[in-house]
């Protein structure tokens, strides 16, 4: 359920306005109607928009339940035995820190074909040693597979990764991405051990970069209470 000023409120869902707001289906997961009275009504009162309302409308309206999001632009290749991967990565959280990686690194691999690809992925990061963009930094085993066509050469990417504790083993921070590929037919897979270096300062978005960044299911996708049976019945009659 939502926490706040909602609470266990059995309408919930609906915004305590179950008359004009119902989702039969459940798939509505923002309710764009209650966002746009929220923001003309702090225009309308304050005579503007602060960067500050605009954070609350996301918090408020757009929860989040992943801490993260992943952006990758990625190139690999797999010879069997071996494989490498390097990417240039946008990690973002939940709360709009934002950081700039380089990751790279090699391992086993396996496939038909030489596995030549480069490709765009993007996914979610989980854990509860992730709280901020820099705690993406460090060693992580990554386990991916890919095929792609022979005509046109295009194809699909994905892979699942946890990163690595000092003292060895595996961290609670992992993440899984999905993409699309372009490159040699066949395919691949592999096992890498990648590093990951930040490249800039974190950087923490403004109020409405973060309520876009969650709109765009970028900081966090949204989450809107999935333990509610939503029906028709649920609007009064």
């Amino acid at each position: 359920m939502l926490g706040g000023v909602q609470g266990y409120d059995r309408y919930a869902y609906s915004s305590n306005n179950p008359i004009n707001n119902i989702d039969p289906s459940g798939h509505d997961d923002i309710p764009w109607w209650e966002i746009t009275k929220f923001i003309v009504g702090r225009a309308w009162n304050n005579g503007r928009l602060r960067d500050s309302d605009w954070k609350e409308a996301a918090n408020t309206y757009i929860p989040a339940n992943h801490e993260g999001s992943n952006h990758a632009f990625a190139g690999s290749v797999v010879l069997a035995p071996l494989a490498g991967v390097a990417e240039l990565n946008v990690i973002t959280t939940d709360d709009g820190d934002a950081q700039l990686y380089f990751t790279y690194g090699g391992g086993a691999g396996a496939g038909t074909g030489l596995g030549v690809a480069v490709g765009e992925t993007q996914g979610s990061i989980d854990g509860s040693g992730f709280k901020s963009a820099r705690d993406f930094a460090g060693e992580a085993v990554q386990v991916s597979v890919g095929a792609n066509l022979p005509f046109p050469p295009v194809g699909l990417t994905f892979d699942a990764w946890a990163g690595k504790k000092d003292g060895g083993g595996l961290s609670n921070v992992y993440g899984v991405d999905g993409g699309w590929t372009v490159g040699s037919p066949g395919v691949s897979g592999s096992i890498t051990l990648q590093n990951a270096v930040p490249l800039t300062n974190d950087h923490q978005m403004s109020g409405f970069g973060l309520f876009v960044c969650r709109v765009a299911e970028q900081c966090g996708r949204p989450s809107r209470p999935i333990d509610v049976v939503i029906s028709d019945k649920s609007k009064p009659q």
